[in-house]
């Protein structure tokens, strides 16, 4: 139990020390966790498209064909 205080003292005390690059680092974050759903947005976005597309050319009697 006592390791446990000892490190989140540790912590707290860091965080007091360096509070402008605490938050530099989470606007860092922040960005990175946009750009990962922007990313997954786009994939989910693709992969429906695709899906789709297909739909359509098997529906139109046509065989799909990937480019």
């Amino acid at each position: 139990m006592r390791e446990a205080e000892t490190f989140f003292k540790l912590v707290d005390d860091e965080e007091e020390e360096n509070p402008n690059e605490n938050e530099e680092q989470e606007e860092i974050n922040l960005w990175l966790a946009r750009q990962l759903i922007k990313e997954s947005r786009e994939k989910q976005h693709n992969i429906v498209m695709k899906a789709s597309e297909k739909a359509f050319w098997k529906k139109a009697g046509i065989d799909y064909v990937e480019p």
